[in-house]
C-alpha cells in the first residue's frame, strides 16, 4: 500500500498526498499525486517491449535464414567447404583460395556455376552437399551463406 504522507516539493518537509496545501509553508498542492494513467501506459509500454523482445529472440533473422534445407542452390562466389566449421574458420582465416591449400583444413573448393544441396544450417554458415558441376561431387561440408544464392 503507498504510503499517505509524501515530501513536499516546496520545502521537503512531510506532508499529506491528499491535502490542498503543506501545513508548513503553504504551498499550493504539495505532493504530486501519482497517476493511475500513467501508470497503465507504463505496463502497456513494458508488455509491448518484452514482446518486440521476445519476438526477436524467436526469430530468424541469421544470415542463413533465407535457405531451406533439402532445396538445391547454385554457388554465386568461389570458396572453401569444409568438413567442419574448425576447419572452414582456419581456411576462412589463413586466406585459402587454392584447392591444395584447402585440403590442408580438410576442405575442397567450390566455384561459381556449382550447385550444392543444404543439408544443415546454423546462424552464419550453411551445410551444403556438392551435386553438379565439380569434381568433388557429394563432397559435404560447411561454407559461407554469402558463397551461395
Amino acid at each position: 500500500m503507498a504510503s499517505k504522507l509524501g515530501s513536499c516539493r516546496a520545502c521537503g518537509k512531510e506532508a499529506a498526498r491528499n491535502a490542498s496545501k503543506c501545513p508548513h509553508c503553504g504551498q499550493r498542492s504539495p505532493v504530486p499525486q501519482s497517476f493511475k494513467a500513467a501508470k497503465i501506459v507504463g505496463v502497456i509500454a513494458g508488455s509491448i517491449f518484452a514482446v518486440g523482445i521476445c519476438a526477436a529472440w524467436f526469430s530468424d533473422y541469421s544470415a542463413s535464414s533465407a535457405f531451406a534445407i533439402g532445396n538445391s542452390y547454385q554457388v554465386l562466389k568461389a570458396g572453401p567447404l569444409c568438413r567442419t566449421i574448425e576447419g572452414f574458420s582456419q581456411a576462412v582465416n589463413n586466406g585459402v583460395i587454392y584447392l591444395d591449400e584447402a585440403r590442408k583444413y580438410g576442405c575442397t573448393m567450390i566455384g561459381f556455376g556449382d550447385r550444392v544441396a543444404m543439408v544443415a544450417k546454423n546462424a552464419e554458415l550453411v551445410k551444403v552437399r556438392v551435386i553438379t558441376g565439380s569434381d568433388q561431387n557429394n563432397f559435404e561440408g560447411w561454407t559461407d551463406s554469402a558463397y551461395i544464392e
